[in-house]
């Protein structure tokens, strides 16, 4: 049996209070550092993905002002090669471009619909938060003729 002084002595003992503290603090920290981690690549995705728009765009107007009339299909595979290669090196599994051709309204114009739709990693899967799907759409028009 245990007596009371022993049972006293073991109450006073801290030794081990910094070990208890830390597994008690650790995961609500590592998942606000991974928050940190996971607004940083939203912003820099929401970033990437209006850059890589505005690429594609200007890559096809100057395409078609060389006469090389772009297919829907070609436009969406710039997007893409653009989106997988440097600066931007975004995982091309989660990415796609959708070219459309909407009505026009300045006559001897083709207005050009871009919309691009990439889902950034997630490193907040641990503790069940989703992450989100970003979509931007850009407009631009090249010549008809």
């Amino acid at each position: 049996m245990i007596g009371s002084a022993h049972l006293r002595r073991l109450g006073r003992d801290e030794r081990g209070g910094p070990t208890i503290e830390f597994a008690l603090l650790m995961p609500a920290m590592f998942t606000l550092l991974f928050g940190v981690l996971q607004i940083g690549l939203q912003m820099y995705s929401f970033n990437a993905i209006r850059s890589i728009a505005s690429d594609t765009a200007r890559y096809t107007m100057v395409e078609y002002q060389k006469d090389d009339k772009l297919s829907a299909s070609q436009v969406e595979s710039k997007a893409i090669a653009i989106a997988s290669n440097t600066p931007y090196t975004l995982n091309a599994a989660n990415f796609d471009a959708d070219v459309t051709t909407p009505a026009t309204d300045i006559t001897g114009m083709i207005k050009v619909q871009l919309d691009i739709t990439y889902t950034p990693p997630n490193p907040l899967k641990f503790a069940g938060i989703n992450g989100l799907t970003m979509t931007t759409r850009k407009y631009f028009y090249v010549s008809a003729t």
